[in-house]
């Protein structure tokens, strides 16, 4: 495995620490892509890398703010410091959704809420459709509802404020901008911090996020909750219909509560990464029990913080070597891939390092193509001799934002 382009973003903006998906591929075959922070003042920049025959390319900035673009002075109002969610393409524009990045009790109480926003890729201009719920994130799951041309839209409390009931689910007309809130998911609660932690770090929304929604051909959303337990566990949807939520609390395999993560292959069936392995979900077979999900490949790893990527026909995940996550020091990093229509051989593509001998902390975005080239946005640990240059503390490491381009071909029969 080869690292043909391995860039420090903190080299253009000083203050990133990494980065939780939102990356794409798009149908202009560039890959698009974030980078956050956790300042109160610093808005997430937007890139784009476009790949070159060989797969070395160009990083080009798109915008350094997206508080920016969402009208918003992050002098005065706390930042929209990252996208979390998945970046989806309709109609030749990107969609996606901010997330605040000051997690202090007063960057919370003050934050304005998530915008959701398109990127025309013909023009490069912005559409900013506002603040979906006031005060409320989205942490971090979008979809793309093709058949009523709408996004779905999950937000969450991140303060303990009066007005926070928990987690909503809207949609949001494309065409007319119109929100509807569909409602209440589940009554939320705040989690006190674990000893020897910071009021920064208490997490409000534990227990409360959906990373990743997936809409089938019906336009019905289904979709899992983070840390999933009474009352959160199960299968969720919410039907594109009548806008009804319905949880199906037996329905996922194996007794577990969620998925870690989810790649839609085609306007019906996702690819889902649960605790043991890779499943099939095809939502045309959803009976109430887990007889949607079918096992294609068994992983007998550790995948608690893996991450799940879909390209040129097979699928691609990261395993840390430590089991719990912030556990080691300096974790080592493995990407795997198999084959979508013949998962019986994995390839394990080595450890993930550069040539100066930089490791990733998390890999949290996956992106390929069918040519054999693998494109990762995360946080890397930086080398000691950068600390005071480009390095930022996140939880007691020094860490900054890179984007990563693999060439795997010679791994690939």
């Amino acid at each position: 495995m080869k690292v043909l382009l391995n860039e420090c973003l903190n080299r253009r903006i000083r203050m990133l620490d990494g980065q939780w998906q939102g990356i794409a591929m798009a149908s202009d075959r560039c890959v698009y892509f974030f980078a956050g922070s956790h300042r109160p003042d610093l808005g997430a920049p937007f890139f784009r890398y476009v790949p070159g025959r060989e797969g070395i390319g160009n990083i080009e900035m798109i915008c350094e703010s997206m508080s920016r673009v969402c009208g918003e002075d992050p002098a005065r109002v706390p930042a929209q410091g990252k996208v979390h969610s998945d970046i989806l393409e309709h109609r030749g524009w990107l969609y996606f959704a901010t997330h605040l990045s000051d997690y202090t009790p007063d960057g919370r109480a003050a934050y304005t809420g998530a915008h959701l926003i398109g990127y025309e890729l013909a023009s490069g201009k912005f559409r900013d459709y506002g603040v979906i719920h006031p005060n409320y994130t989205n942490y971090s799951g979008i979809g793309l509802d093709r058949m009523h041309g709408r996004i779905y839209f999950y937000v969450t409390p991140f303060a303990d404020i009066p007005a926070s009931d928990g987690p909503h689910m809207y949609t949001v007309d494309i065409a007319s901008g119109v929100k509807r809130d569909l409602g209440l998911i589940v009554p939320w609660s705040v989690r006190t911090n674990p000893p020897g932690h910071t009021v920064e770090h208490t997490d409000y929304s534990r227990g409360q996020s959906s990373p990743h929604l997936h809409v089938d051909g019906r336009g019905d959303c289904w979709f899992t909750i983070r840390d999933a337990g009474e009352p959160n566990e199960g299968l969720w949807v919410v039907r594109g219909a009548t806008g009804r939520i319905e949880r199906f609390r037996n329905a996922l395999p194996n007794g577990v509560t969620r998925w870690l993560s989810m790649q839609p292959l085609d306007d019906e069936r996702a690819l889902v990464l649960l605790a043991d392995g890779a499943y099939l979900f095809d939502p045309r077979r959803f009976d109430g029990t887990p007889g949607a999900f079918s096992l294609l490949k068994r992983i007998d790893r550790d995948l608690g913080w893996s991450s799940l990527g879909v390209g040129g026909g097979r699928f691609y995940w990261n395993c840390r070597d430590d089991k719990e996550r912030r556990k080691t020091l300096f974790p080592v990093m493995r990407l795997f891939s198999a084959s979508i229509s013949a998962p019986e051989r994995t390839i394990e593509h080595g450890p993930v390092y550069d040539a100066e001998g930089r490791i990733p902390r998390g890999l949290s975005g996956i992106v390929a193509d069918e040519r054999g080239f693998v494109y990762l946005c995360g946080r890397w640990h930086v080398l000691e001799s950068e600390h005071d240059t480009l390095g930022v503390d996140r939880h007691g490491h020094l860490v900054a934002a890179y984007f990563t381009v693999l060439d795997i071909r010679e791994d690939i029969p």
